[in-house]
């Protein structure tokens, strides 16, 4: 190497552009989408599918799943009216189909409640 005072002004440019930049991506919300979201919407796709197909569209318009835990679908309606259709369908079969389509997750219990649907 010769002491030229441009080469050296290139090596030191050199060597501040290739500093090691802190990650800044987004990446450390992949393990939090992963439980809050990808999981839960597996969980929920074969039941969701059943409940698209044996809710009467009426009833579909008034209701809302709302989550999954623990083995219990909460589902948000909007008024008792609804509520009540809702739990006759649920107790003639619609109950039994949508635990079969929850498998392997099991659907143990569905709890039906009276709020807004956005």
């Amino acid at each position: 190497m010769t002491d030229d005072p441009q080469q050296k002004h290139l090596d030191n440019l050199r060597q501040w552009r290739n500093f090691k930049a802190k990650d800044v991506s987004m990446d450390f919300l992949n393990p939090w989408f992963k439980n809050q979201v990808t999981k839960p919407f597996k969980q929920l796709k074969g039941i969701g599918e059943v409940w698209a197909n044996g809710v009467p569209p009426e009833i579909l318009a008034k209701s809302r799943l709302e989550r999954y835990s623990r083995g219990t679908l909460t589902v948000t309606v909007d008024s008792s009216a609804t509520l009540y259709e809702l739990d006759r369908l649920l107790r003639s079969g619609l109950q039994q189909e949508l635990t079969q389509a929850s498998r392997p997750a099991s659907l143990n219990r569905i709890k039906l409640v009276v709020g807004q649907i956005k």
